[in-house]
């Protein structure tokens, strides 16, 4: 099962959000097994509190969005901190679901329950809350107003904004990694080669 610890940066006015997991330190970090808990540190732009980590090491995922971040406990719970005023992508579901992987986007909010189902939350100007059926999502990415979701058998799915075509994912293909960026898309295949 891949854990991702995601850290997007958004100008020089970014937050970066960092989880500790068992000595290994550092944004874009994504290893296989079960992942450790660890502690989240934060620091740069903090105006909406957005930096302020919370305390506890029972954190396995850390996700930082434009003005907001978010993290998943050992539990399988999700909190969320910083802006939240306009599209409550920092209002996590109800109580009762527990979640598997988590990625905080520009101002909405995405993860993937523990039954392997998708849910997302915040703004949805481009129907990037809108999260497509089934269960057998493995990982996620949210770019500035467009997801990306890996499914088990390697394939991908890609809903939201699709301007620049960063949803146009290529047909036929087998996946064992994805990332959204602002507006743009890439994967690593089953093969080790890179589509973007």
């Amino acid at each position: 099962m891949w854990k991702c610890v995601k850290i997007n940066s958004v100008s020089a006015l970014a937050s970066v959000i960092i989880l500790t997991l068992a000595g290994l330190v550092g944004p874009g970090v994504c290893h296989a097994g079960t992942a450790s808990a660890g502690a989240i540190s934060g620091t740069g732009y903090n105006y909406f509190g957005e930096a302020n980590a919370p305390a506890g090491s029972d954190f396995t995922a850390v996700s930082g969005g434009y003005y907001h971040s978010m993290a998943l406990k050992s539990n399988g719970t999700v909190i969320s901190w910083g802006y939240n005023k306009d599209y409550g992508q920092c209002n996590v579901p109800p109580a009762g679901n527990t979640f598997k992987a988590i990625a905080a986007a520009e101002f909405f909010s995405l993860a993937i329950k523990t039954d392997g189902t998708l849910d997302a939350w915040g703004r949805n100007q481009h129907g990037q809350c809108n999260v497509p059926a089934g269960n057998d999502f493995m990982a996620i990415t949210a770019g500035w107003g467009h997801c990306i979701a890996l499914k088990s058998d390697g394939s991908a799915v890609a809903w939201g904004n699709n301007e620049f075509g960063e949803c146009n994912i290529p047909a036929g293909n087998k996946f064992k990694a994805v990332a959204a960026g602002g507006y743009h898309s890439a994967a690593v295949k089953s093969d080790g080669s890179l589509a973007a």
